[in-house]
């Protein structure tokens, strides 16, 4: 999924991260799930992407994806929120990349919220991974 032009090989993951975070905070919640869920495989598919770009669109996705894990009123929202900082995570741990404390602390606070008054279960469960892997790296 990651969108690189034959004559120059120049990646346009950064580009393709802020225009999927740029229209996520702006659609509809029913468009959410799809557009997350778009973010996530770009993640996961983003081998190849130099390090600094990786870096930046990661942190992209995690900051802007916040709106989904505030969702109160839309559980696959929240899920695919959920589902795409689990993806930015797992995608940092395994490449080293260093995300600023700044992003880590933003998105420690929100998945805090998400687990003190989550009612699913399987969400709260969830979070409280996120929120674990975060301290650990902090």
């Amino acid at each position: 999924a990651v969108v690189s032009t034959q004559s120059t090989g120049e990646s346009h993951f950064t580009p393709t991260t802020s225009l999927l975070s740029g229209l996520f905070r702006t659609c509809t919640w029913q468009k959410q799930p799809v557009l997350l869920g778009a973010m996530t495989t770009l993640l996961r598919d983003s081998e190849g992407v130099s390090g600094d770009q990786l870096t930046a669109g990661v942190e992209k996705c995690l900051t802007h994806c916040m709106r989904g894990v505030d969702d109160v009123k839309h559980q696959q929202v929240r899920l695919g929120a959920i589902k795409l900082t689990e993806a930015a995570l797992e995608l940092c741990s395994r490449l080293n990349i260093v995300i600023s404390e700044t992003v880590l602390q933003t998105v420690l606070t929100h998945f805090r919220d998400l687990v003190s008054c989550e009612g699913n279960q399987n969400l709260k469960a969830l979070g409280i991974e996120i929120v674990t892997h975060i301290e650990n790296i902090l």
